[in-house]
């Protein structure tokens, strides 16, 4: 119940802030810009709904998460080592962190056999409390990208689900 308290709280918080650069808007199209207008209290408050919608909708779409677009290759002993890099969000425990959205670095290593082609997921190594990839998906490396396509077969939701590291990336090649 004290969530949903703070919720409104905030929401009307949000917009008596809006309401007020609404009002500062208005101030200077009817004063600097010469702007007239028959009902002034009505477009504040059009505008303080829309600058709420607005702040509400990047609150809830923007998601500051995101891969890198690089990814390094390093030749260690007979393998590679493919690292690719990116933001994650933290975990969200109060509502003042949901509004915060921050993030840390994380990076994910994948072991492979060879520098270039395209390697299946059953051919990268699998840690014993992991699930394990679908056959189907690879990583496929040439000499300057590599898209990274894996999935893993949750058996817990009964779901085949993406990695959060699939995309396309330029590739930089490290100890070669």
């Amino acid at each position: 119940m004290n969530f949903y308290i703070f919720i409104l709280f905030f929401l009307i918080l949000v917009f008596l802030f809006s309401f007020i650069i609404a009002s500062i808007a208005v101030f200077v199209f009817v004063k600097f810009l010469k702007f007239k207008s028959q009902n002034l209290r009505r477009n504040k408050i059009y505008v303080a709904i829309i600058l709420t919608v607005l702040f509400i909708l990047f609150e809830l779409f923007y998601n500051p998460a995101k891969n890198f677009k690089i990814a390094y290759i390093e030749k260690t002993n007979d393998k590679y080592v493919i690292t690719v890099k990116g933001k994650r969000n933290l975990m969200v425990h109060d509502p003042i962190s949901a509004l915060k959205k921050g993030t840390y670095m994380d990076s994910a290593k994948f072991v492979v056999t060879r520098s270039c082609g395209i390697i299946k997921g059953m051919e990268l190594p699998k840690e014993n409390d992991s699930y394990p990839t679908i056959n189907n998906d690879a990583l496929i490396i040439d000499n300057k990208t590599i898209t990274i396509n894996l999935f893993y077969n949750n058996y817990d939701n009964k779901i085949k689900q993406p990695s959060s590291w699939n995309g396309k990336y330029k590739l930089v090649k490290r100890n070669f």
